[in-house]
C-alpha cells in the first residue's frame, strides 16, 4: 500500500523536553512499522533531521512549512491563526492523493472538513471519550463516504454516533523502549497529567490508608481544555504536603518515566474511564508492573485480572488489591502485555483496516 500519513507541523519528531503529546507520538511510530513492514509510506510534519536516519524506510515530506517555533509567536497563540496555517498544510497534503492509496492521521478535527474534497479514503483514529460526542458531530457534517474512523478501543467506539467506524485497534508500544524489572524495589507509582478524572487524589489516600511510598510523575497542566484545576491542583498540593508516603517528582523525561514503572511493585490508576486508550497503563504492564485500576472504561479491555493486574469497583476494593500485588507474576504480565500491545500488533491491526477499505473501493468500482 502507499500511505501518507499526517503528524503536525506545530509539534516535531522527536518531541522536546516537557512535551506530552501521545498521539503524535503513535502517528509516526505507525508510519516507521508500516514502513518496515513493506508498505510504502510518508510522514508529512516537522521532524529532526536525526530521526530519519532512525528510520530509513520512512520517507519524511515537510513540504516546506515551518513548525510552529518560527511562526511569530503572538500571531500563532491566537487559536482561529493556528488552526488557519495547520489547515493550510493538510490541504497541500491531500492534494498530492493521485500518489497514495490511503492517507491517516490522528488530527480528525482539523482534517475531516477536507475529506470530502478528494477522491482516496482517510482514516483519522480518534484519541479522547470526553469529546467524542462533538467530534460525532464534526465527522457527520463532513459528508463523505471515504471518511473513516479509527477507534482505540471498543469503549470508545460505542459512544462514537458517526458512519465508518472501523474495528478498534489498541495503541502500541516500542518494546525495545521498555525495560523489565522482576524484582521491583519498595513503590507503587502514578503517572500522568494531573487532573480530577486521573483519581491522582484516590491514589494518595491509598497510600495514606495502607502507609506504602507513592511516587507520582507528570506535569499539572494549564491546559484551557482542561478547564480550571486551580482547586483540584491546590487539593493536591495539600495532599502532598501533609503526607510521608508521597514524592512528588513532577514531570520527567521519557525514560526516566518508564524507568520509574518498571521499578515500582505496580501502577495504581484510578481513573473514571474517560481516556479512550490510556498509554501508561499499557507501558506499565509491558514492562511487567501489574496494574490496579477502576473497573471503568476501557480498562477492562486492556487489563486481564489476575494476570496483568486488578480491577476494581470501589476505593475499599482496591486498597484490599493492593496488597495482593506480589501474587501478579512480573514476567507473564510483560508476555502477555507485549502480545497485545507491541507496535506490531497496532500496525497490523491497522493494515488490516487499510487493506478492507482500499478491496473494499475497488469492488465498488464494477
Amino acid at each position: 500500500m502507499r500511505i501518507g500519513i499526517i503528524g503536525s507541523f506545530g509539534s516535531k519528531i522527536p518531541l522536546k523536553d516537557g512535551q506530552v503529546h501521545a498521539s503524535l507520538l503513535l502517528t509516526h511510530s505507525l508510519a516507521a512499522e508500516l514502513s518496515k513492514m513493506g508498505h510504502e509510506v510518508t510522514y508529512f510534519g516537522s521532524y529532526d533531521k536525526e530521526i530519519t536516519k532512525k528510520t530509513p524506510l520512512l520517507k519524511y515530506n515537510n513540504l516546506n512549512y515551518e513548525p510552529r517555533a518560527a511562526v511569530d509567536g503572538e500571531i500563532y497563540a491566537d487559536s482561529d491563526f493556528r488552526l488557519l496555517y495547520e489547515e493550510g498544510y493538510i490541504s497541500k497534503v491531500l492534494e498530492l492523493e493521485k500518489e497514495f492509496d490511503l492517507f491517516y492521521s490522528w488530527a480528525s478535527f482539523r482534517i475531516a472538513p477536507f475529506v470530502r474534497l478528494i477522491k482516496k479514503p482517510v482514516v483519522l483514529s480518534h484519541h479522547e471519550s470526553m469529546n467524542a460526542p462533538s467530534y460525532s458531530s464534526i465527522f457527520c457534517a463532513s459528508g463523505s463516504n471515504n471518511l473513516h474512523i479509527m477507534p482505540i478501543s471498543n469503549s470508545l467506539k460505542k459512544i462514537l454516533d458517526c458512519p465508518n467506524l472501523l474495528k478498534p485497534v489498541y495503541n502500541g508500544i516500542d518494546p525495545d523502549e521498555i525495560t523489565f524489572t522482576e524484582k521491583p524495589e519498595d513503590y507503587f507509582c502514578w503517572v500522568g497529567r494531573i487532573m480530577p478524572s486521573k483519581g491522582l487524589h484516590i491514589a494518595i489516600d491509598l497510600a495514606n490508608k495502607l502507609n506504602f511510598k507513592l511516587k507520582v510523575v507528570g506535569p499539572m497542566d494549564k491546559f484551557k481544555e482542561l478547564g480550571d484545576l486551580t482547586d483540584y491542583d491546590n487539593l493536591i498540593n495539600k495532599k502532598i504536603y501533609e503526607s510521608k508516603n508521597v514524592d512528588y517528582l513532577g514531570y520527567k523525561k521519557r525514560d526516566e518515566t518508564l524507568s520509574i514503572i518498571s521499578k515500582a511493585k505496580g501502577l495504581i490508576f484510578p481513573t473514571d474511564g474517560t481516556e479512550a486508550c490510556p498509554m501508561v497503563v499499557i507501558e506499565a504492564m509491558a514492562s511487567g508492573t501489574p496494574v490496579v485500576a477502576f473497573n471503568a472504561g476501557p480498562l477492562p479491555e486492556l487489563v486481564e485480572e489476575n494476570v496483568t493486574g486488578f480491577l476494581c469497583d470501589k476505593e475499599e476494593e482496591m486498597a484490599d488489591k493492593i496488597k495482593l500485588i506480589a501474587q501478579i507474576d512480573r514476567v507473564k504480565c510483560r508476555d502477555r502485555a507485549l502480545e497485545r500491545f507491541s507496535l506490531r500488533a497496532m500496525a497490523n491491526g491497522y493494515e488490516n483496516e487499510f487493506q478492507k477499505i482500499i478491496n473494499q473501493r475497488k469492488w465498488s468500482w464494477f
